[in-house]
């Protein structure tokens, strides 16, 4: 399938992490879980794909399967993460550029300056569940990673069948040491919250935390990626 070097896709797991990273980047919805816009001096696509890396690929291969043309030049898997090193606190950015072009990696320090955020470059490892921080000290012992998401090792593959260049760029959720939440509403919608806090009343708390780490999170993800997909074409 040819590419699209004029065009850059990010994807995102839930709503969560898609909504605020579209009103950020200043994307419009243009159907279910999709937006689209300019990022840069390039046309711009938000795909809202699911959680997990089988929900993620079948989410790319709907929306840019063979019938539907080209596939766009630059693949982001966006959203959040948890730490796999002591070092890495919620709210930082993790980008994961390896096997992409140099510039991928040489942009990034640059725009988290003009954006504000701390950055960490480093492997983002794949896991087929929420891990506890059991599991994550466990990963992290046995992986040279940074933070550990369901979705970017899907999407790179993805990415790689079809010769677009990839990186992953997400923010912390979590720390090494925390347990990350393995329940989130269903949908982005006020209903769906109000349904799920009733039948999680007793950890209310911890998730009205988790909930302002994520949208701290996505902000800091939101100002990044504006600055750095600018800074690239400026260098292109």
């Amino acid at each position: 399938m040819a590419t699209s070097a004029s065009a850059v896709l990010l994807t995102a797991a839930t709503p969560w992490e898609s909504r605020p990273l579209a009103k950020a980047l200043g994307l419009l919805p243009d159907g279910p879980g999709l937006w689209r816009g300019t990022l840069g001096a390039r046309r711009g696509i938000l795909l809202e794909t699911g959680m997990g890396g089988p929900a993620a690929a079948a989410a790319l291969e709907r929306v840019f399967g063979k019938a539907n043309g080209s596939t766009p030049g630059l693949i982001v898997s966006t959203g959040l993460c948890g730490a796999l090193q002591p070092e890495l606190r919620p709210g930082d950015l993790v980008v994961d550029v390896h096997g992409g072009p140099a510039e991928l990696a040489l942009a990034a320090p640059a725009a988290a300056k003009k954006a504000g955020v701390t950055l960490h470059i480093g492997a983002v490892a794949d896991a087929d569940h929420v891990l506890t921080a059991a599991e994550k000290r466990a990963l992290a012992g046995k992986l040279r990673a940074a933070a550990v998401d369901m979705e970017s090792a899907a999407v790179r593959l993805w990415a790689g069948g079809r010769g677009s260049d990839f990186l992953a760029a997400r923010a912390v959720l979590d720390a090494l040491a925390e347990d990350a939440p393995s329940q989130a509403p269903e949908g982005g919608s006020f209903a769906a919250a109000l349904r799920f806090a009733a039948a999680h009343w007793t950890k209310l708390p911890r998730l009205a935390a988790t909930g302002w780490r994520a949208r701290r999170g996505m902000d800091a993800l939101g100002r990044f990626l504006s600055v750095y997909l600018g800074d690239l074409d400026e260098h292109a």
